[in-house]
C-alpha cells in the first residue's frame, strides 16, 4: 500500500483519533497523542500496539458523541418499527 501506520503517525505528529462505525457514521472513541508504537509482524499480519495519552475531557466528548449517534439511530429504527440498539453499560 505504500504507507504503513508508523509513517502515517509520524506525518500526523502522533495526533490520533480512534473511531468506530455505527450505522455508517464514524463516532470518535478517543482522541489523544500516540506516545509509543510497537509493531509485530508475522507472515500474513501486522499488529500495532499503541500507547495513547488523552485527557478526561476527550473521553467525555467521545462518550457524548457515541450516545448521541446511538440515540439518533434508535429514533430512525423506531420509525421503521425495529428494536432499538442497546446503549453500552458504563460499568
Amino acid at each position: 500500500m505504500g504507507s504503513n501506520a508508523l509513517d502515517i503517525l509520524n506525518e500526523a505528529n502522533h495526533d490520533l483519533v480512534l473511531a468506530t462505525e455505527v450505522a455508517g457514521v464514524l463516532v470518535p472513541v478517543v482522541k489523544g497523542v500516540v506516545t509509543d508504537v510497537k509493531q509485530m509482524m508475522d507472515v500474513n499480519t501486522i499488529t500495532y500496539t499503541m500507547a495513547i495519552k488523552t485527557g478526561m475531557q476527550n473521553l467525555d466528548d467521545a462518550d457524548a458523541a457515541f450516545s448521541d449517534v446511538i440515540n439518533k439511530v434508535n429514533a430512525e429504527r423506531a420509525k421503521a418499527g425495529l428494536t432499538p440498539l442497546q446503549m453500552p453499560s458504563t460499568s
